[in-house]
């Protein structure tokens, strides 16, 4: 593009490849994003849209943007969670549980007692300082506590 920044670049090359993708009729375009350091401090937690290195303007461009996150301990036990960071339309909020096989490279969803279990194991390393923060029943926390 010539511009001199490098966040205007890169916000270019989003809106590049969104309209190559309604071009060709590409449905889902995927890409990668890097964390800053302060995406560091909550990689245990949720990631928010500005955690992403490089562009701030990278939410601006994309339909929806989420985060894989885990802690040591789920590490240890071969877990993975994706959680929705930002979304145009549909919920802004949200998470989906993995097991995973380093040796295959395979991942598949908890249900069932596995989600169960792991809900029951791993609620108490949600962060939880942001007042209007999810829960992992994936119900949105109120101010005062309350789930809706």
């Amino acid at each position: 593009s010539g511009k001199e920044s490098l966040h205007e670049r890169v916000g270019e090359a989003y809106i590049d490849v969104s309209n190559l993708a309604l071009e060709k009729g590409i449905i889902h375009v995927w890409t990668g994003a890097h964390i800053n350091k302060e995406g560091e401090k909550r990689s245990t937690s949720r990631y928010k849209a500005t955690d992403l290195a490089a562009s701030l303007d990278i939410s601006r461009h994309v339909q929806a943007m989420f985060g894989l996150n885990r802690t040591e301990a789920e590490d240890q036990n071969n877990l993975q969670r994706m959680e929705i960071i930002d979304q145009r339309d549909g919920k802004p909020n949200g998470r989906a549980v993995f097991g995973y096989n380093r040796d295959t490279q395979r991942m598949w969803e908890l249900r069932g007692e596995e989600l169960k279990d792991y809900q029951e194991t791993y609620t108490d390393i949600l962060d939880e300082s942001d007042e209007d923060e999810v829960s992992y029943k994936g119900n949105r926390r109120r101010k005062g506590g309350d789930l809706n």
